[in-house]
């Protein structure tokens, strides 16, 4: 028999930097980064032409 669950009184809060890693993660993010960092400031049609 398994013992009940006790419920926390402390609401969990959400993660403050979840956001953040939600974008570093993303699809693309790295591809763009990567093509900014070797290429300087670039339009986003040439981002978009990038390899990679």
């Amino acid at each position: 028999m398994e013992s009940p669950r006790r419920e926390s009184s402390r609401a969990v809060e959400p993660c403050p930097i979840a956001p953040v890693v939600d974008v570093v993660y993303s699809k693309w993010t790295a591809q763009v980064l990567w093509c900014l960092l070797h290429h300087g400031q670039l339009r986003f049609s040439c981002v978009a032409d990038c390899p990679g």
